[in-house]
């Protein structure tokens, strides 16, 4: 069959003009589309910070700074709902979050959800260092939350080694200098989504859907037009 559309579009300018004009009607709109698609679409921005804890032991030896189980029970408390409420009590995302999609505050569950997909935590190989990098379209609203998320993650190591060193205020001050952190900082330059990103990724679908509306024109014309040179002539 696509032998057949094909000879036939060599064959007939008329049925050229037919595939030409759908092609056309359907990009210009697709391109149209997707610049409105673009404007009214926000930017999304990506703010990331990170924290290097202190590695004597309790409650983390040096080995276990390359334990899979430890590396594996950090990302977890990273993402934990326990930690997140704590962001969530301390930002009011429930609120922000809610506000930045023009809806009502959300339930917990809503946010926990909504903050989890926004969130991606990693381990640097090799270290005992952690980073939390944060999507939101306010760039200091997503420096705010992984600035947040690294706070929360670093007092809840304070307090365990606290519970299982018993060490006192002065050595604690010892582990607390040796925890290294890198705050994120508001920048609009750490753009993840642009909207020349956006408008290019609907064109994109734009074309191939020109392609699509093409190539069903032509094999409309084909089916429906008698005077085809191709319904009678081809094999």
């Amino acid at each position: 069959m696509f032998k057949r559309i094909l000879r036939a579009f060599r064959a007939d300018p008329r049925l050229r003009a037919v595939v030409t004009k759908v092609f056309a009607v359907v990009f210009v709109c697709a391109a149209v589309g997707s610049a409105f698609v673009a404007y009214w679409s926000p930017s999304v921005y990506l703010s990331t910070a990170s924290i290097r804890l202190h590695t004597d032991p309790p409650p983390v030896g040096r080995k276990g700074a390359d334990d899979p189980r430890f590396v594996t029970t950090q990302l977890r408390i990273l993402t934990s709902t326990s930690l997140f409420n704590s962001v969530n009590a301390n930002l009011n995302l429930q609120h922000v979050l809610a506000l930045q999609s023009g809806e009502p505050d959300w339930s917990l569950d809503k946010t926990f959800m909504a903050l989890s997909q926004k969130v991606g935590v990693t381990h640097k190989s090799g270290t005992s260092g952690f980073a939390v990098s944060v999507k939101n379209a306010d760039p200091d609203m997503a420096a705010q939350i992984a600035n947040a998320i690294i706070g929360s993650f670093r007092e809840y190591h304070r307090q365990l080694w606290k519970q299982l060193s018993q060490l006192s205020d002065r050595e604690m001050q010892v582990v607390e200098a040796d925890t290294i952190l890198d705050l994120a900082k508001s920048s609009p330059d750490s753009v993840v989504r642009t909207k020349l990103e956006i408008f290019s990724m609907w064109a994109l679908v734009g074309t191939l859907l020109a392609l699509v509306a093409g190539g069903g024109g032509a094999l409309i014309c084909l089916l429906t037009r008698p005077h085809c040179p191709d319904r009678g002539s081809l094999p």
